[in-house]
Protein backbone atom coordinates (compact mmCIF):
# COMPACT_ATOMS: atom_id res chain seq x y z
CA UNK A 1 0.00 0.00 0.00
CA UNK A 2 2.47 2.15 1.09
CA UNK A 3 4.06 1.87 -2.86
CA UNK A 4 1.03 2.84 -4.08
CA UNK A 5 0.50 6.04 -2.34
CA UNK A 6 3.72 7.14 -3.15
CA UNK A 7 3.51 6.50 -6.68
CA UNK A 8 -0.31 9.09 -5.87
CA UNK A 9 1.82 11.44 -4.07
CA UNK A 10 -0.77 10.21 -1.48
CA UNK A 11 -0.36 9.79 2.79
CA UNK A 12 -1.61 7.22 4.17
CA UNK A 13 -1.78 8.26 7.65
CA UNK A 14 -4.94 9.00 8.10
CA UNK A 15 -6.68 6.25 6.52
CA UNK A 16 -4.63 3.15 7.64
CA UNK A 17 -5.52 0.72 10.28
CA UNK A 18 -5.14 -2.55 12.03
CA UNK A 19 -7.50 -5.24 11.28
CA UNK A 20 -8.15 -8.61 13.04
CA UNK A 21 -6.89 -11.44 11.07
CA UNK A 22 -9.58 -13.80 9.24
CA UNK A 23 -10.00 -17.17 11.08
CA UNK A 24 -7.30 -19.60 10.20
CA UNK A 25 -5.15 -17.05 8.32
CA UNK A 26 -1.20 -17.81 8.43
CA UNK A 27 1.23 -15.92 10.77
CA UNK A 28 3.88 -15.83 7.83
CA UNK A 29 3.85 -16.59 4.30
CA UNK A 30 7.06 -17.45 3.12
CA UNK A 31 7.05 -17.63 -0.72
CA UNK A 32 10.23 -18.09 -2.67
CA UNK A 33 11.46 -18.32 -6.08
CA UNK A 34 14.65 -20.47 -5.32
CA UNK A 35 13.58 -23.61 -7.33
CA UNK A 36 11.89 -21.81 -9.95
CA UNK A 37 15.21 -20.42 -10.57
CA UNK A 38 17.72 -23.33 -9.50
CA UNK A 39 15.73 -25.89 -11.72
CA UNK A 40 13.99 -23.97 -14.43
CA UNK A 41 16.87 -21.65 -14.86
CA UNK A 42 13.73 -19.09 -14.34
CA UNK A 43 14.60 -15.11 -13.48
CA UNK A 44 12.22 -12.09 -13.57
CA UNK A 45 12.11 -9.45 -16.20
CA UNK A 46 10.79 -6.72 -14.46
CA UNK A 47 11.64 -5.45 -11.00
CA UNK A 48 8.24 -5.38 -8.37
CA UNK A 49 8.85 -2.21 -8.78
CA UNK A 50 8.01 -1.66 -12.37
CA UNK A 51 5.17 -4.74 -12.50
CA UNK A 52 3.22 -2.21 -9.87
CA UNK A 53 3.72 0.64 -11.52
CA UNK A 54 2.26 -1.04 -14.86
CA UNK A 55 -0.38 -2.56 -12.74
CA UNK A 56 -1.33 0.83 -11.32
CA UNK A 57 -1.02 2.30 -15.08
CA UNK A 58 -3.58 -0.41 -15.90
CA UNK A 59 -6.18 0.24 -13.49
CA UNK A 60 -5.85 3.97 -14.54
CA UNK A 61 -6.39 3.18 -18.16
CA UNK A 62 -9.00 1.17 -17.30
CA UNK A 63 -11.30 2.49 -14.91
CA UNK A 64 -14.49 1.84 -16.81
CA UNK A 65 -14.08 -1.90 -16.35
CA UNK A 66 -13.40 -2.37 -13.10
CA UNK A 67 -15.87 0.42 -11.68
CA UNK A 68 -18.53 -1.76 -13.63
CA UNK A 69 -17.35 -5.13 -11.85
CA UNK A 70 -17.99 -2.44 -8.54
CA UNK A 71 -21.32 -2.10 -9.24
CA UNK A 72 -22.21 -5.75 -9.27
CA UNK A 73 -24.06 -7.00 -6.42
CA UNK A 74 -21.95 -9.81 -6.14
CA UNK A 75 -18.88 -7.68 -5.57
CA UNK A 76 -20.42 -5.61 -3.34
CA UNK A 77 -21.99 -8.26 -1.38
CA UNK A 78 -18.40 -9.97 -0.59
CA UNK A 79 -16.80 -6.34 -0.15
CA UNK A 80 -19.59 -5.74 2.74
CA UNK A 81 -18.24 -9.14 4.52
CA UNK A 82 -14.72 -8.55 4.44
CA UNK A 83 -14.77 -4.74 5.05
CA UNK A 84 -16.91 -6.59 8.73
CA UNK A 85 -14.44 -9.38 9.33
CA UNK A 86 -17.11 -12.04 8.19
CA UNK A 87 -15.07 -14.43 6.45
CA UNK A 88 -18.13 -17.02 4.92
Amino acid sequence: MKAIAVHFRKDLSSNCFNVNDRPGADFRYAVSSKRLIDDFGWKTEQTFENNLKNTIQWYVDNTEWWKNKKLKNSFKEHYERQSKGQWA
